[in-house]
């Protein structure tokens, strides 16, 4: 999350034009945890998507809990489109070149 944290600032800072979020791993909280990351940031509009393939999948984060507690917004796993759905769209809609930027796990 924290590696989220540090492309929000840098989006918020006209740094970089976030566009979407993958997240790698699909547990019960991982997308409200990330939308709730998103909301603290005043961007809850950023676009999420899971990578149903993943992993590291069905495992419990108490952190990715506690973090989805503070979704105002009733986000769940659900909610998302696969990632590579969600990267795809985003990219067809840049008219240059765009950077897809990985972190998290491998």
């Amino acid at each position: 999350m924290a590696a989220l944290d540090i492309l929000l600032k840098a989006h918020t800072c006209g740094l970089i034009g976030l566009m979407a979020v993958g997240v790698s791993s699909v547990m019960r909280y991982s997308a409200p945890s990330v939308r709730a990351v998103c909301e603290q940031h005043g961007l809850g509009d950023i676009p999420i998507g899971l990578d149903t393939n993943a992993r590291r999948k069905g495992l419990f984060c108490l952190y990715q809990k506690k973090l989805a507690a503070f979704c105002k917004t009733g986000f769940t796993n659900a909610d998302c489109p696969e990632a590579y759905k969600l990267y795809r769209r985003a990219l067809a809609s840049v008219p240059e070149k765009a950077v897809i930027v990985d972190v998290g796990f491998p």
